[in-house]
This record gives C-alpha cells, structure tokens and sequence, in this order.
C-alpha cells in the first residue's frame, strides 16, 4: 500500500463516526417484554408460513403464464390475467428476502455490506409495495373488464380495438405505479460508522425531514386510498354488480324457455365464472382487510408492541395467499383454463381445448 493510500484511509477512518447506539433491532428486543415470543413468531410466520405459501404462489404463478401463453388464451381478459400472474410472481420473489431479513435480522438496521444495506434502505418497500400495489391494478383492471362483459356485453361487443386499450393499459400501469411509489426511495438513507473492532458497518437512518412532513403524510394517505381502500370497494362493487346481472339474465332464461342440452351446459359455464369471480373478490377482500387496517393505524411506536407484530403478522401472511391461490382456482372454476394446462402437461387424453369463439369473453 503506498504512502497516499494510507493516509487516505486514516483520514477517512478518522473522519467516520463510531456507531455508539446498538440497531434498531436490539434494542427493541430489549425493550420486549415478549422476547421469546416475538422470536417464536417470526420463525413460525417468516421461517415456515410464509416461505411456504410463497412457494406455493410462486410455482402457481409459473404455471399460470406456463397456461396463459398458449395460443388459445388470447382473449383480453387473458391479457390481464398474465399481467396479474407476472406482477404476482415478482411480488412474491420479492417476499424471499424480506421473509430472511425478519427472521435472521429481526428490525436491525446495521449491515456490513454497502449493497446490501442500500436494498433494504431503498428498494426494499419501493419494490415489494410496488408490485404489489400493480397486483392490485391489475385485478381491478381484469374485474373492471368482466363487468363491462357480463353487464354491458353490447358495449363490450362493439368495442374492436379492445385488445390495444388492453395493452395500453398494460403497459401504462406499471410504469404509472412505480411512479407513483418512486418516494418510497427517499424515506431512508445509509450512513458509513465504525463497529467497536474498527470495522465499517452501514446504518439505515429513517429521513425524519421527510418521513414526518405533512407531505409524505398527504402521501401515505393517497396511496392507502389508491391502492388499498379504493380497490378493496372497487372489486367488491363490481363483482356483485356482474353477480345481480348474472342472476336476472338466469331468470329471463328460465321464464321464456325451456333450456336446451347446449344452454344448460352454457349455463353451467356461466356458474363457473360467477364462482370464479366470487372466490377470487372474496379472497382478495379478506386477505387485503387486514392490510388496510395496518396500513391506516400504523405507527412507528407499535413496533415495540407484541399484539401489532402479532397482527403484522397476520396481514403479511393473508396478502401473501391473495397472490398465491390463482392458478388453483382458475384451475377449479375455469374450464378452457384446466383443459388447457392439461394439454400443456401432456395429459392430452383430459383436454378437450378448442379455439376460443367469438363469445369466449365470458368463459372466463
């Protein structure tokens, strides 16, 4: 090492401050009076619920885009499915490294890697909350296209460039929603210390300037509205407006026909879709309710608290299983769907996929 180089590090080292306070993480422990078990529950909810359901969702997910890619599936509603399905899949990669960083980290805010410390100070909540927030879009954008479908199908029918709205939208929402969640990269920021063995150690600092302005609280306020309660509303308004559409025309069919072989069957496909679009609002209710309770009463205080990490717990592993249960349900309730994810596997003599007709945009 020559001379310069030295005194450039002395100097350096002598301009860095030692870190004298212990992490974040440490000191809640501390502080807990459930100490043993704030550890048993991020093992069992970080370490063995969460990686699960992720790999679950994650596999799921695959095969999801493994089926909606085929030439068969190319119906809008499909468009907006694999962009719920690819949107899904990188939350919940996503998930991995938080899921490690809870368990073998708890809340620490020191790291000995630059690069590292960077991703949870910066990226972390930026990317995590951003796909999931596209998630979210995407449903609303899949259930807004069924509503158009099933309550105004003359609309949908005389629509012929839906298919380049639909990629217009598809393309717009991502980069509309990171955007929109670019100022999750501000909220905290990474300052060089020295450990007590002289070695460099990266603190995360919350931005207190920015995090306690009454602009980010305008802001926090906007997205919960945007991307929690509002979609929560949304889904849910308009599945039970297709749901009551679906039961008057049932009614008409009934009163003026008889139903044919072909109808009846017709019918039940129609069941299908209404079971689908229930289970899938209903999933996406209740495993997001948690959330937006969180999301609306959270302050940094309750970190120390037992019952919140108990709660957070909770609300982390229920939005994990909203995006992770799709492929399974598609698989129950959709018939063009399970038939060809059969063909695609190789089990031929299970599928019976035909083209998709002019009328498959509600065989969904």
């Amino acid at each position: 090492m020559s001379l310069r180089s030295g005194q450039l590090l002395a100097a350096t080292a002598a301009s860095m401050a030692y870190c004298d306070a212990p992490p974040l993480g440490a000191a809640n422990e501390s502080a807990s009076d459930h100490m043993e078990e704030m550890r048993a529950l991020q093992y069992y909810t970080y370490g063995v619920a969460m990686p699960v359901i992720c790999a679950l969702g994650i596999v799921g997910n695959l095969l999801n885009l493994l089926v909606l890619t085929r030439k068969n599936m190319k119906s809008v509603a499909y468009c907006y499915m694999r962009g719920y399905a690819t949107s899904s899949l990188v939350a919940l990669l996503l998930a991995v490294p938080f899921c490690l960083r809870i368990l073998l980290h708890g809340e620490t805010r020191s790291w000995s890697q630059y690069g590292v410390a960077v991703y949870f100070a910066r990226l972390e909540l930026y990317l995590g909350n951003g796909f999931i927030g596209l998630s979210v879009l995407m449903l609303v954008a899949l259930t807004t296209e069924r509503y158009i479908s099933v309550c105004h199908p003359v609309r949908a029918h005389n629509q012929t460039n839906e298919g380049r709205r639909a990629r217009l939208t598809l393309a717009l929402l991502p980069v509309c929603t990171f955007i929109i969640f670019s100022p999750y990269t501000l909220r905290n920021s990474v300052t060089a210390c020295l450990a007590s063995d002289n070695s460099t150690t990266y603190r995360i600092a919350e931005n207190l300037a920015f995090t306690q302005s009454v602009y980010y609280l305008v802001y926090k306020w906007t997205l919960k509205i945007l991307y929690k309660i509002a979609p929560t509303v949304a889904v849910t308004y308009l599945n039970l407006q297709i749901y009551w559409s679906y039961r008057r025309v049932c009614r008409k069919r009934r009163a003026l026909v008889q139903l044919s072989r072909e109808q009846r069957a017709q019918q039940t496909d129609e069941h299908r879709l209404m079971m689908l679009l229930g289970s899938t609002a209903t999933l996406f209710f209740f495993c997001n309710l948690p959330m937006v309770i969180l999301s609306v009463s959270f302050t940094q205080a309750m970190i120390r608290s037992y019952s919140f990490q108990v709660f957070r717990a909770v609300s982390n592993v229920l939005e994990i299983v909203n995006y992770s249960l799709t492929f399974y349900i598609y698989c129950l309730f959709t018939k063009e769907f399970r038939d060809t994810f059969f063909k695609t596997i190789g089990l031929r003599e299970h599928s019976s996929v035909l083209p998709p007709s002019k009328s498959s945009k509600t065989d969904v």
